[in-house]
């Protein structure tokens, strides 16, 4: 059964703005007992303790969060969550009765996996029958030890007493960044066709090279600034509605507009006519960064934008 219910986007939390949501899933690659049928999806779901209720899978969208369907749990605990067409491919969420999240997985294109999970024991989730959560799994356990581990060397780096301890702790964040990059890059590079190689390639940021000297002999100091403009969309493409199933995008939309984006009406404009024409041929994306642009200059923030 399908309802579309939006949910607010407060409090979310997702590895992919780098923080780890309470519960992720652990997957095997034991086939799910499903349709065999191409078309559509087939999603088995067993939610203990939780009986005669109704649980839901929902997703991002943008800066939204949307519940996407619905599934009875029976006395047993189980239930199914099922369609005729393919759902967009992208970051999901499996919702309590009381539309809490219970666990994060990735929306793959076979879409026949199952998901088991306990609401006393969330860490426990487990998703079978999915090589790409397979991945994702990995990746978070990975972030779930290199995540506080960077939280604790910045915290431990704003309370440094001496330069000496200051330069000792900017070292082991600048080398535990570096480790966590090339984690990132050795999944691009392993596993070119994942869907998690899709997210990682969208939300990375440009790497600036070292700054070439001017013809005086100065380092230019504008170039790490039009290295990152003119590179910061290389790896995505608008067209691409998996995007806007992310908590990712969007933020990364913002950020490129408030810092690499004259605001000057003429220069917003080459923008947004850039991004909207390349997102022409995408079912929602068209659709939705249009009205993400609609809103946000009708109103402007800034003098002299309505012209937008």
């Amino acid at each position: 059964m399908r309802r579309i219910i939006t949910l607010s986007l407060a409090g979310t939390l997702s590895v992919f703005s780098f923080f780890i949501h309470s519960a992720k899933p652990k997957t095997t690659t034991k086939p799910a007992t499903t349709n065999s049928a191409n078309g559509g999806y087939n999603l088995p779901v067993t939610v203990a303790p939780l009986k005669n209720c109704w649980v839901y899978i929902g997703c991002y969208y943008g800066k939204f969060k949307n519940l996407v369907d619905s599934a009875w749990l029976d006395n047993n605990s189980t239930g199914a969550f099922k369609g005729k067409a393919k759902l967009t491919e992208g970051i999901y969420f499996l919702v309590s009765p009381k539309h809490s999240i219970l666990t994060e997985f990735l929306m793959d294109k076979p879409q026949r996996f199952s998901i088991k999970a306990d609401t006393l024991h969330l860490e426990a989730a487990s998703i079978t029958g999915s090589a790409d959560n397979d991945l994702f799994q990995q990746y978070t356990k990975y972030l779930s030890t290199k995540g506080p581990q960077l939280n604790a060397l910045q915290s431990q780096y704003k309370e440094a007493k001496t330069t000496a301890d200051s330069t000792k702790i900017r070292d082991e964040i600048i080398a535990g960044n570096k480790e966590l990059t090339d984690y990132r890059e050795n999944v691009i590079k392993q596993h070119p066709e994942s869907l998690l190689t899709f997210l990682l390639q969208a939300m990375k940021r440009p790497e600036v090279p070292a700054m070439p000297k001017l013809p005086n002999g100065k380092l230019d100091s504008t170039y790490p600034y039009r290295f990152v403009k003119d590179h910061y969309w290389d790896d995505v493409s608008f067209e691409d509605d998996r995007l806007l199933r992310t908590p990712f995008f969007e933020p990364k939309v913002d950020e490129y507009f408030k810092y690499y984006v004259s605001p000057e009406p003429d220069s917003v404009i080459q923008e947004v006519n850039y991004i909207l024409l390349s997102a022409r041929t995408g079912k929602d994306m068209f659709k939705y960064m249009l009205g993400k642009f609609t809103d946000k200059y009708i109103n402007p923030e800034i003098m002299g934008q309505d012209k937008v």
